[in-house]
């Protein structure tokens, strides 16, 4: 089943319950992604692009409730809850350490200038957090 069917089924289990909150929240993310597929092609969003507009919902989100008042940030809490059960399980640190390990001991240069190459090996590998990658590839090339 394609994220879109997961979504799709999901809004209509949250309308039939009377879950308007989700209901909405998963509406508005199908057709804002709906939306943008169109504008490149005439086609429905795959998983990739529906991934994508999941997480910028939650990063905006996020950065609203730095400036949000209590009400405001429990409700943006409350959709980011909702939203991230869609995004795929991050891989934990020990993880990410055997994924990079074999790659960082391929390199012929060991320094912190190979960074870009070993995260470029780790792009589009499923649940791996960039940012935390990043920092753990930096440590094994002795950069921070």
């Amino acid at each position: 089943m394609t994220l879109l069917e997961t979504l799709t089924r999901d809004r209509l289990a949250a309308f039939k319950a009377g879950d308007r909150a989700r209901s909405t929240l998963l509406a508005t993310v199908i057709a804002e992604a709906r939306t943008d597929a169109r504008r490149e092609d005439v086609r429905e969003p795959n998983d990739d692009e529906l991934l994508a507009k999941i997480r910028k919902f939650i990063k905006n989100n996020k950065e609203a409730m730095a400036a949000g008042r209590a009400e405001t940030v429990a409700k943006l809490e409350g959709e980011n809850e909702i939203l991230s059960v869609y995004l795929p399980k991050m891989l934990d640190d020990e993880t990410l350490k055997k994924l990079i390990t074999p790659i960082v001991a391929r390199l012929s240069d060991r320094s912190p200038k190979a960074t870009g190459e070993v995260m470029g090996q780790l792009k589009g590998i499923p649940g791996v957090d960039m940012r935390r990658a990043s920092l753990i590839v930096q440590r094994m090339l002795g950069g921070k």
